[in-house]
C-alpha cells in the first residue's frame, strides 16, 4: 500500500512555479447510474486555467473516477501542462495508481492511465479529503454532454467555490 502524506487542513496551497494542479472527480448518479466526470486545471497559485466535464454513461464510481483521470491527463497533454498535479478524493484511485504493479493492473484503465503518466510529463497522483475537492466535484455535477466540454473560464455556479478554495 502506497502511502500518501494528508494535507495538514483544507485550503489551497501554492505550488511551485510552473506546476499545474488538476483536481478531477467523477459522480454517478444513483437513481439512473449514469455517471459524468469533472476535473479543473489551476495554476501554481490557484487561479484558474481551464475546466472540463463529459457524461460517461452507465458506470460504477470507481471507473468515474479513474475517467476523470484519464481524461484530466489527456488534456494537459494537449495543453502542454509537464509539471501536474493530480488531486482526487478517491483513495482507491491513488493507491492502484501509485502502487509499483500498476502497469500490470486488472483494471485496463489504471494501466492506461499509467501508460498517459509516463509519457514524459511529471505527475503526482495524491488524495485529498472530498471537502478539498469541491470545486471539482461540482464541475462533474454540472450538466455534462458525451462530447468532453471545455470551460476556459469558470461557470459562474462555481465562483463561489473558486473564491472558497483559494482564499479560506
Amino acid at each position: 500500500m502506497v502511502l500518501c502524506p494528508l494535507p495538514p487542513h483544507a485550503h489551497w496551497e501554492r505550488l511551485d512555479e510552473g506546476w499545474v494542479c488538476l483536481n478531477t472527480d467523477g459522480a454517478v448518479s444513483s437513481s439512473t447510474g449514469y455517471g459524468s466526470v469533472g476535473g479543473i486545471f489551476r495554476t501554481h497559485d490557484g487561479s484558474w486555467l481551464l475546466g472540463f466535464n463529459k457524461s460517461v454513461g452507465v458506470i460504477q464510481s470507481f471507473q468515474s473516477k479513474l475517467w476523470a483521470i484519464f481524461y484530466g491527463l489527456q488534456i494537459a497533454r494537449d495543453n502542454g501542462f509537464v509539471h501536474l498535479l493530480i488531486q482526487t478524493d478517491c483513495l482507491e484511485a491513488v493507491t492502484r495508481l501509485n502502487a509499483p504493479s500498476a502497469g500490470s493492473d486488472v483494471n485496463a484503465l489504471v494501466r492506461a492511465i499509467v501508460r498517459l503518466r509516463s509519457a514524459g510529463e511529471t505527475t503526482i497522483v495524491r488524495w485529498i479529503p472530498r471537502v478539498e475537492n469541491k470545486l471539482a466535484v461540482a464541475m462533474a455535477k454540472l450538466d455534462a454532454i458525451y462530447d468532453l466540454n471545455l470551460f476556459p473560464a469558470a461557470p459562474m455556479s462555481l465562483l463561489p467555490y473558486l473564491v472558497s478554495a483559494v482564499s479560506v
